[in-house]
């Protein structure tokens, strides 16, 4: 599941990168062929967030040792706090670069990106996460207060809350947002409940996983009716993490694969996941740009999104495996010989 949420989210970024209806370009998408195409593309990639959340919750609620706060922290310091450190570096010098060359979205964004928590669009995540694990233990000594079925009822009842309140609430601002972090506890512990509950039938595999792929189609559509059919538009957000239908696929996704019996091992390639996450949109950006330059900005015209999507996650993919075997490879090598997580440890501990 951590490899397919991770292709989910590079079909994503290609379609997002290419077409960006943030930035004001959404007379772009409408001009594309198989517009509904493209829509339900888009909402069939929607469950990776809330189901990379779940696993994480799945894991680390079920490990007794993560009731040692200090352990936990420092295990989670090096997993997740360093790389997000150096990503956040190396993409405000990425945009610092943009600004330069005259693509980016100006210098104002640069810094306001730092400070919310996004240095680039897909880096909120990590911000999030890092408030997610803060809690952890303490939600774990919970967990071990109230029981596994008080828990099971509150996590229920936390990410229902959580679904009304951030569908209804609009766009999080800053990714470090306690309130935001919170809901996303919602789906934190959910993870730990389906796996713990759930059993291995491949019966309940399939029906879950098949009605979830209806659900998204559903949404495509949903999505692509509120965006360019209804006249006065829609409210609330269809794709985001918290829209109801999301949130029913993305649970009926993780019960499929907490009820599917894998007997193959995929150890290499899910452990790599979390750092392509980390370098697939700076890889899409610039395989962008510079088909930017050799077509012009509205290249992707000439081509149907039927396969030029897929064309697009490929190689974004493709390059962002092979960037991330060097990273490890160097980061392995430096930690190593400089111990950059101990020294970053110990300006935390100087800063505080």
């Amino acid at each position: 599941m951590r490899i397919l949420s991770c292709v989910a989210v590079i079909v994503s970024s290609c379609i997002w990168t290419v077409v960006d209806i943030r930035s004001g370009n959404q007379y772009l998408l409408a001009g594309l062929n198989r517009q509904l195409l493209v829509n339900v593309y888009d909402s069939l990639s929607r469950f990776a967030v809330p189901c990379f959340v779940m696993i994480s919750g799945a894991f680390i609620l079920d490990n007794p040792k993560n009731l040692d706060y200090k352990a936990f922290y420092r295990k989670s310091f090096r997993h997740v706090v360093v790389p997000t450190v150096i990503f956040t570096i190396l993409y405000t010098l990425f945009k610092v670069g943009m600004n330069l060359a005259g693509t980016g979205a100006g210098w104002d964004n640069v810094l306001s990106g730092l400070v919310a928590g996004k240095p680039f669009y897909h880096m909120w995540y990590l911000y999030m996460l890092i408030g997610v694990y803060l809690l952890a233990p303490w939600m774990l000594r919970v967990k071990n207060e109230i029981g596994e079925r008080a828990f099971a009822r509150v996590a229920v009842a936390f990410l229902i809350l959580a679904t009304a309140s951030m569908w209804t609430i609009g766009e999080t601002k800053l990714a470090w947002n306690l309130g935001a972090v919170f809901c996303y506890l919602g789906y934190f512990a959910i993870g730990y409940v389906i796996r713990k509950r759930i059993d291995k039938s491949a019966k309940v595999s399939v029906l879950a996983l098949a009605v979830a792929l209806l659900i998204e189609v559903l949404n495509g559509g949903v999505y692509y009716w509120a965006h360019y059919v209804s006249v006065k538009g829609f409210p609330f957000g269809i794709v985001g993490p918290f829209s109801p239908l999301v949130v029913l696929s993305s649970v009926l996704i993780f019960i499929g694969f907490a009820a599917m019996n894998v007997k193959i091992s995929l150890d290499g390639l899910a452990n790599m996941t979390f750092v392509i996450y980390l370098i697939h949109a700076g890889v899409a950006e610039t395989i962008s740009m510079i088909m930017v330059m050799m077509g012009g900005k509205n290249w992707v015209m000439g081509y149907d999104p039927l396969y030029w999507v897929w064309i697009f996650v490929l190689l974004v993919s493709l390059v962002s495996v092979v960037l991330t075997v060097i990273y490890d490879k160097l980061f392995d090598a430096l930690d190593a010989r400089f111990s950059i997580t101990d020294g970053l440890t110990r300006l935390v501990r100087l800063e505080g």
